[in-house]
């Protein structure tokens, strides 16, 4: 029998159990088994007896989730339960017996109830089973007969031992302990439930009690027992935990088994590694699922290494930090620690580089926790888990999340791995920065994918600005998508968004309503489709921009358009002050931010800067309006650009629905203006009696300096007089008289 791939968990939080039912488990198909298993996964065998009848079942799942079961194995009443649990009277060091002439898992006679037995082991991860496994016997060789596996506890035996002057007499050693040490540890534990009457309850435990006594060796397997009275219909544990540290040729021994029925049960995944996930929404079985990782985390171990460090660094003297529970995400762990008395959160924070060169960790970061007394770190996980489109979107989060929404999309995963959604109607328009790596276009990628297959074409359009002409080509054969990538076409592009603009408002003031979605309930034959027009590199697009058309189209834009269905996102790889100008920062409260090249870039976005490091490859953080700061992980669309843009081309050119409301976009170079910019420049001065030069800028549509040069020669002509220092302007000359006759003139 070939055992198959079990250890896999989900990209998010929640475990994926992963099940096969064999026949039968020999030795080797046992070592097989356990040798596949990763440093410090978790591997299960349960033995389910009803009356006389047994099935086999072997798991795997997160190591954190070492106290849990499935509901699938368990569904009778629990009334006349009890649980129980098998230790050794010894330490672990006293050898139990490798030949084992009765399994286990087998069959009982006369038994009449149900039963279920769970052999749960943990494989040793940089022998630290193996260091407490030594330890324990060390301190037997130094006078504690029975050493306790906690260490506080076994210091404490050595205190008594050295009082009683024990330490002193000559200890015998344990001839087996030299071959056993050799040999990998597993923390294992065995326990089980068992429904009937007392007398069937009796025999299935005695009988198991029995059979691990028949190959006790130099130990003694004893059994704590616990009558359940409430009925539950998940197995919980209700006694304490005996976590046993056994060599690997003794636990193999516990795994031998045959099953005497066969059970409806999965079929064996001997090639694939995912279970088949049922696709919640069509639209989005075309995209592909990524590979579903597990990290295990040792919190005893890491509670050391953490504590180790500050104790070094002279932070703490004797009670240290303890770690009262974690969260995994994608990208971080989130640990909560408890303080100890005379330890404040700013001592871990004023210490922190020091901490992470101690722990050989980057990018730890400390915050308050929710609760007095408790702190929260983050540290990146080992391996980062990617996370994929349809992971977040083809799920039932999504579909209750975007059922009232109008145009739904994806942030991310956030720093515990929940999903993060947001509705662009909701944040009216985006900010979006981050340098190159940073993850920043593909986000914008996915963001534009998931609406174009949410939405219905006929009820958006999209212009997408693409200076670099490389993000946004893929997107071409969409109906209902505009690529745009000269800058000519750019300015008139928004330039025909504000006439649609005002064109809208008009429609609404006769209609009597305020917004798009009202004019939409109240006009369901033809309704307005929503707008989005996303401008990539808008710091490049600025540059370009000398007259300053783009910067005034934007505010203009992003102050009134939100209510006539027209949002805009804005990105850029340089969030400085002379790109992202307060004006613009005022009309886009929603921000999202990646990995950027400083830190005075996430004020400028943010305006704040972010407790903890951004990381990169989509590691961001945003801000959308009326929430706070939150940190997530953006998604991928595919494993490669190649791949990506390949479905979002294909998807494209089968996409389904009908044309999209047709809105004419002109792209042709504007007209100039007869007699020059000197004569445009006199008319609207004297129609306007306007003499600023910002304002005069915006209406010319010309760099600072060309309308200086023109200004100058207003004053030439007596039309203006010159400033008389830095801080005052232009004074205009003209009486109302001239200025009346000459539009008079040219009229």
């Amino acid at each position: 029998m070939k055992v198959p791939d079990l250890f896999k968990i989900g990209p998010l939080k929640e475990p994926k159990f992963y099940y096969y039912h064999p026949p039968s488990l020999s030795k080797e198909e046992s070592n097989s088994w356990i040798n596949s298993i990763p440093e410090g996964g978790i591997g299960r065998i349960e033995g389910y007896i009803k009356n006389e009848a047994l099935s086999i079942q072997i798991s795997c799942t997160d190591p954190q989730k070492m106290n849990q079961t499935h509901p699938y194995y368990y569904s009778s009443p629990t009334s006349n339960t009890e649980s129980f649990q098998f230790y050794l009277k010894k330490p672990s060091f006293y050898a139990i017996k490798c030949e084992v002439p009765y399994s286990l898992l087998k069959p009982i006679e006369q038994f009449e109830g149900e039963g279920r037995i769970q052999i749960a082991f943990n494989k040793d991860k940089k022998e630290q089973w193996k260091s407490k496994f030594i330890q324990q016997y060390e301190d037997y060789l130094k006078g504690v007969d029975y050493p306790s596996s906690y260490i506080p506890i076994r210091a404490l035996q050595l205190k008594l031992a050295h009082l009683t002057e024990k330490l002193n007499l000559p200890t015998t050693p344990i001839p087996s302990f030299e071959e056993r040490k050799k040999q990998l540890i597993y923390r294992t534990r065995i326990s089980g439930l068992v429904t009937g009457t007392d007398a069937a309850r009796n025999l299935f435990i005695q009988t198991l009690l029995m059979r691990l006594n028949e190959n006790k060796g130099e130990n003694e397997w004893g059994v704590e027992r616990h009558k359940i009275s409430r009925n539950y219909s998940k197995w919980r544990e209700y006694i304490q935990q005996h976590y046993l540290l056994l060599p690997e040729q003794e636990l193999l021994n516990f795994l031998l088994c045959t099953s005497t029925q066969t059970r409806i049960s999965p079929k064996p995944l001997h090639h694939k590694r995912n279970i088949e996930k049922k696709s919640i929404f069509p639209i989005f079985h075309f995209l592909p699922r990524g590979k579903e990782l597990d990290e295990p985390f040792l919190v005893d171990v890491f509670e050391r290494e953490l504590n180790g460090a500050l104790e070094k660094l002279g932070v703490i003297k004797e009670e240290g930090l303890k770690i009262i529970g974690f969260e995994q995400g994608p990208t971080l762990l989130r640990l909560n620690i408890s303080l100890p008395k005379g330890i404040r959160l700013s001592d871990l924070q004023k210490n922190i580089s020091d901490w992470q060169t101690e722990i050989g960790i980057t990018d730890l970061s400390v915050f308050q926790g929710r609760e007095k007394g408790i702190g929260t770190l983050t540290l990146p996980r080992h391996h980062r888990q990617t996370v994929f489109l349809r992971e977040l979107v083809d799920t039932i989060a999504f579909k209750d999340y975007a059922i009232d929404k109008i145009l739904p999309f994806v942030v991310g995963a956030t720093e515990t791995g929940e999903p993060l959604f947001e509705d662009l109607v909701r944040v009216k328009h985006l900010l979006v920065a981050g340098t190159t790596g940073s993850g920043k276009s593909i986000w914008l990628l996915q963001l534009i994918l998931t609406l174009l297959l949410w939405v219905p074409s006929n009820q958006l359009m999209m212009y997408l600005i693409d200076p670099k002409r490389v993000e946004f080509p893929s997107f071409s054969p969409f109906k209902n998508v505009k690529v745009y990538t000269e800058m000519e076409e750019a300015r008139q592009l928004l330039q025909a968004l504000l006439e649609l603009m005002e064109t809208r408002y008009e429609l609404l003031g006769k209609e009597g309503v305020r917004n798009i979605a009202q004019y939409n309930r109240k006009c369901k034959v033809a309704p307005m489709p929503y707008v989005m027009a996303v401008i990539d590199e808008f710091s490049d697009f600025c540059m370009q921009d000398e007259e300053g058309i783009v910067e005034e189209s934007i505010i203009r834009l992003a102050q009134k358009s939100r209510a006539c269905g027209i949002h805009l996102i804005i990105a850029t790889q340089r969030p400085s002050v002379d790109v992202i100008t307060g004006l613009i920062k005022a009309n886009l409260p929603s921000r999202v931010v990646f990995h950027c090249s400083g830190r005075n870039d996430y004020s400028t976005i943010l305006d704040q800067k972010p407790p903890f490091n951004l990381l990169g490859k989509g590691d961001g953080a945003c801000m959308m309006e009326g929430n706070g700061l939150k940190r997530f992980q953006g998604a991928v669309i595919a494993k490669t650009e190649e791949e990506m843009d390949h479905l979002i081309h294909d998807y494209g050119k089968n996409q389904s629905g009908s044309t999209p409301i047709s809105i004419e976009v002109s792209t042709k170079q504007q007209q100039s203006v007869p007699g020059g910019p000197l004569e445009e420049l006199k008319r609207y001065i004297a129609f306007t009696g306007e003499t600023r030069v910002t304002h005069l800028r915006k209406h010319m549509k010309m760099r600072m300096n060309d309308v200086k040069e023109l200004m100058q020669l207003l004053v030439d002509e007596n039309w203006l007089e010159a400033p008389k220092s830095r801080n005052s302007g232009y004074k205009l000359i003209l009486s109302d008289k001239e200025r009346e006759n000459y539009l008079n003139n040219l009229a």
